[in-house]
C-alpha cells in the first residue's frame, strides 16, 4: 500500500485480513436466517401457550431474549463490519465480531475464515 493511500484511509491498518464483502454478506445472510428461524419457533411456541391460556414457560421467554440478543449481534457486527470496507471492496469480518458478546454467534459469523 503506498503512503499516499494509507494516508488517504486511515482506518484500514495493513494487519487486517481482507475476504471479498459478498462472501461476507453470505454469512451474514446464514446468520439472519438461522435467527429468524429461532422466532419462527417461538412464534409457534407463544401461539400454542396463548391457546392453552397457561403461563410462558421459562424457556420461552429465554429464547425470545436470546433472539432479540442475537438481533443486536447482528446489528453490532454489520456496523463493525463497515468499518473495515476498503476501496477495493474486501472487508475484515473477524475484527467486526470482536465486540460480539454470544460466543454462539461469534463463532457462527468467524468460523469460515478462523480455522
Amino acid at each position: 500500500m503506498s503512503e499516499a493511500r494509507r494516508a488517504q484511509d486511515h482506518r484500514q491498518p495493513e494487519t487486517l485480513a481482507r475476504y471479498p464483502l459478498p462472501e461476507v454478506m453470505a454469512c451474514v445472510v446464514r446468520e439472519i436466517a438461522h435467527i429468524s428461524e429461532q422466532i419462527r419457533e417461538v412464534d409457534e411456541a407463544l401461539g400454542e401457550l396463548l391457546n392453552a391460556s397457561v403461563p410462558l414457560d421459562v424457556k420461552t421467554c429465554q429464547n425470545v431474549d436470546l433472539v432479540r440478543q442475537e438481533m443486536e449481534g447482528v446489528q453490532g457486527f454489520l456496523l463493525a463490519l463497515s468499518d473495515t470496507i476498503a476501496p477495493d471492496g474486501t472487508c475484515d469480518p473477524v475484527s467486526a465480531t470482536r465486540n460480539l458478546r454470544l460466543r454462539a454467534q461469534k463463532q457462527r459469523l468467524r468460523s469460515k475464515w478462523q480455522g
